[in-house]
This record gives C-alpha cells, sequence and structure tokens, in this order.
C-alpha cells in the first residue's frame, strides 16, 4: 500500500503525489483522502477503492492531457502552413 499514511490524529490516509506533467491541469501537487479510520485493516480494505479511483482520475487526465496536445500540435501545423513555413518540433 504505496501511498497509505497515517494522520498525526492516528486515522489513516491515502496520499498520492500527482505526475508532475499533470499539477497544471489538475490544478494540484498532490492529492489525499481519509480512509476514516484508525483500524489498519479496515482502512486497507478502504484503500483499495479508494486508490482505483485516483488511479481512474489521474488517468483520465493524463489522457485528456495527450489529447489536448495532439490538438494544440495539429492547430500549430495548420497556422504555420498558412504562413508558408515549415513546422519543426523542437528537439
Amino acid at each position: 500500500m504505496k501511498y497509505l499514511k497515517t494522520k498525526k490524529n492516528g486515522y489513516f490516509k491515502h496520499r498520492r503525489a500527482v505526475p508532475t506533467e499533470l499539477r497544471d491541469a489538475m490544478g494540484k501537487r498532490e492529492v489525499g483522502e481519509s480512509l476514516k479510520t484508525e483500524d489498519r485493516s479496515v482502512a486497507a480494505e478502504r484503500y483499495a477503492a479508494v486508490d482505483r479511483r485516483w488511479t481512474a482520475i489521474i488517468e483520465s487526465h493524463r489522457s485528456l492531457s495527450d489529447e489536448v496536445s495532439s490538438q494544440h500540435l495539429e492547430s500549430l501545423k495548420k497556422i504555420t502552413d498558412k504562413l508558408g513555413v515549415a513546422y519543426v518540433a523542437a528537439s
């Protein structure tokens, strides 16, 4: 349980960093959610569902980010074509 943390009050929390490339899109450096228990076995049961949900949220932002980047690239190529110059990607 990589993202399982214990808060000062003894309650367990799911806490993970947002991937660097998604921080602007998500507006956060990390995400966290209380598992609302002090019992480690209960926390373990709740952890799986919370982890799946946050993984899905992060992946959906990643997919959206990839789609927006692709659309942005296509727009740049259209603009450069209209200007009569060649688009060259930075290396």
